[in-house]
């Protein structure tokens, strides 16, 4: 169910609120977003100017 709307997700799982599903896997969203600010910060190594502007 990856890439899922929360409320979808929801009825899958017979919740009967949305809050019940972020509360139990709302963890699986947070490690997603982890990963992909480590493959940005990656992909954007070697970009010209971000040290000069992060100074």
């Amino acid at each position: 169910m990856a890439g899922a709307r929360e409320h979808v997700v929801m009825r899958r799982l017979g919740h009967a609120d949305v809050q019940t599903t972020l509360n139990l896997y709302g963890w699986v969203t947070e490690d997603a977003e982890l990963k992909a600010l480590a493959n940005w910060k990656s992909f954007t190594a070697n970009w010209r100017g971000l040290e000069e502007s992060s100074a």
